[in-house]
């Protein structure tokens, strides 16, 4: 039966053990026979396969976190491009020329063959929570189980303002309740109007305001 490998198989290991055995060897390498000159050979080997391997593990750690940070950029990228797009998809300025120059989706078909919601969501607030405020948008709002979006009407255009701020874009949603988290610092009036979409991002009228008094957070 072959004798076992004295060498380590991995690197680590190796390093480990080839510390351990330079620190011996050269302590003994003269009764052992090897010249000045072999036992500085060895030893400058040893350093220059620690260097390199101290190099390698920095840049694999390197490698890791370069990474790991390209995946979370990508990741805020795509959140970014999706929110921008659903708000593009339903602007009234928004061409199918213009989609196709943005290479986002054209919509295919005959724009008459679906009609523009012409129903009114009705809008209830929930603010009882510091710095957010919960959204309940539907025909029956007080009635979660039962409140699903009429006929035709695919999802829910929700804006707010505040008395120091124009309407500003908050969410496209294809359910209610939906949970707006403010943040706010001070306590504030935050004013909401809703409006339904139709699958093709064309939008009905807007609903009658509705405002909450939010505690700060």
């Amino acid at each position: 039966m072959p004798n076992r490998d004295y060498l380590p198989t991995s690197e680590a290991d190796l390093y480990l053990w080839a510390q351990n055995f330079n620190s011996v060897f050269q302590v003994n390498a003269t009764s052992l026979g090897f010249s000045v000159g072999e036992a500085t050979a060895m030893q400058d080997q040893y350093d220059l396969f620690s260097d390199a391997l101290s190099a390698h593990t920095a840049a694999v750690a390197a490698a890791r976190s370069a990474k790991e940070d390209k995946d979370d950029q990508k990741g805020a990228l795509v959140e970014l491009v999706r929110n921008y797009v659903r708000r593009i998809q339903v602007n009234p300025n928004t061409t199918d020329p213009l989609r196709g120059q943005l290479g986002i989706n054209v919509p295919s078909g005959s724009k008459a063959t679906i009609p523009v919601p012409t129903d009114l969501p009705l809008v209830l607030l929930d603010w009882s929570v510091r710095g957010q405020v919960t959204l309940h948008v539907g025909p029956t709002p007080s009635n979660e189980r039962i409140n699903t979006f009429p006929e035709g009407c695919h999802s829910v255009l929700i804006e707010y303002h505040t008395a120091n701020t124009d309407w500003q874009f908050v969410a496209i949603t294809t359910t209610s309740p939906y949970l707006h988290p403010l943040g706010n610092a001070n306590n504030e009036e935050v004013t909401y109007r809703c409006a339904y979409l139709n699958p093709r991002g064309e939008q009905g009228p807007w609903s009658d305001e509705a405002s909450a008094w939010v505690i700060a957070a």
